[in-house]
């Protein structure tokens, strides 16, 4: 017998890791290609955020890589990321929280100047993601899993690049 799985809501998410339950049911959901993909343009269609942030890492990453596999697996953790978040944490953002994402944005942009220190900043969200949300990157590695041809770290890194946005535009709202 089949258990309708529904999300917990998860109002401090990137705060908080993603609890046990919604990482069950993120994994079902996974297994419909569809819906990653949806998930993101309706995150990033509500979220100003994630359609900027996500826009900064896609520049970023175009920077720091050349290959265009490369490219595209650091934007997909970033992706897979607003897919994450949308599922445990579904909400439309007011308008003063969206005002101040550029500056946010405008930090990471000034990373393409000096690439060493980008890869390090990436480096320590990395860190930071992994430690702070097991549960979440270990998501995020097994969604690279359906994508065999892209960079597991890469896609790691782009997802926690995307969530140092996501947990950046909270702390300047509390």
């Amino acid at each position: 017998m089949s258990v309708l799985l529904i999300p917990e809501h998860q109002p401090n998410f990137p705060l908080e890791d993603v609890s046990d339950k919604n990482a069950v049911l993120f994994e079902q959901l996974l297994l419909d290609p569809n819906y990653i993909f949806t998930i993101h343009e309706l995150a990033e269609q509500h979220v100003t955020a994630f359609k900027l942030g996500h826009a900064t890492i896609r520049s970023l990453g175009h920077v720091i890589y050349k290959n265009g596999q490369q490219q595209m697996a650091f934007s997909y953790g970033a992706t897979l990321y607003e897919a994450l978040s949308s599922t445990v944490k579904p909400e439309v953002r007011t308008f003063s929280e969206n005002i101040r994402v550029s500056g946010v944005v405008n930090t990471i942009l000034a990373l393409r100047d000096d690439t060493t220190s980008a890869i390090m900043g990436i480096m320590d969200e990395e860190e930071s993601f992994t430690e702070e949300m097991p549960t979440a990157a270990k998501l995020i590695h097994y969604a690279s899993e359906f994508s065999p041809d892209f960079d597991k770290r890469l896609v790691l890194w782009g997802a926690a690049l995307e969530r140092s946005i996501d947990r950046d535009m909270m702390d300047i709202a509390a």
